[in-house]
């Protein structure tokens, strides 16, 4: 899959799981998110723009985010700095 440094999406992250066979609560343990809020947010209920970063860097550890603007907006950093 081609991230493109980007958070991916919850549907993408679904997606992913589904395409390495990762059941929703061994990724839930492997990334130290609770279950239940993990799955309400692949379910779309939460934004949770932290914690899909946080996903998608446990997905694809060698890509490296860059910092954009939902990204800034997520994590409080200030513009410019990465």
């Amino acid at each position: 899959m081609d991230v493109k440094n980007k958070v991916m999406e919850a549907h993408e992250i679904r997606a992913e799981l589904a395409r390495r066979k990762l059941s929703k609560r061994r990724f839930a343990q492997e990334t130290g998110i609770n279950y239940h809020y993990m799955i309400q947010i692949l379910n779309g209920y939460y934004p949770a723009t932290k914690m899909r970063a946080r996903m998608t860097r446990h997905l694809f550890p060698g890509v490296g985010l860059e910092i954009n603007e939902e990204f800034h907006a997520a994590v409080g950093l200030e513009r410019g700095v990465r």
